[in-house]
């Protein structure tokens, strides 16, 4: 069972989650312009210690990419829950 104002505040934290993978995939796609490389490259590059773990830029694309994957799986929960409330 669900009310509307469960269903309200599932919805305000699904347009949170957006705005923040939004925000993160514009911060990620800057890294990317700024040292020409891919993001895919750039974790296994960064991963394999190929790359300078103690450059503050690079430290900060590795946040990047962290905090996206989480608040992509975040989303992906918050989705479910939403869609199971339709049934």
């Amino acid at each position: 069972m669900h009310t509307d104002e469960y269903e309200i505040s599932l919805f305000r934290e699904l347009d949170v989650c957006k705005k923040r993978i939004a925000s993160l995939q514009k911060k990620i796609a800057r890294m990317e312009r700024k040292h020409d490389m891919k993001t895919g490259v750039f974790i296994e590059a960064f991963n394999k210690g190929d790359l300078d773990k103690h450059n503050d830029s690079y430290r900060t694309w590795f946040r990047y990419c962290h905090a996206f994957g989480v608040w992509r799986e975040r989303l992906e929960q918050y989705e479910e829950a939403f869609r199971s409330m339709k049934i």
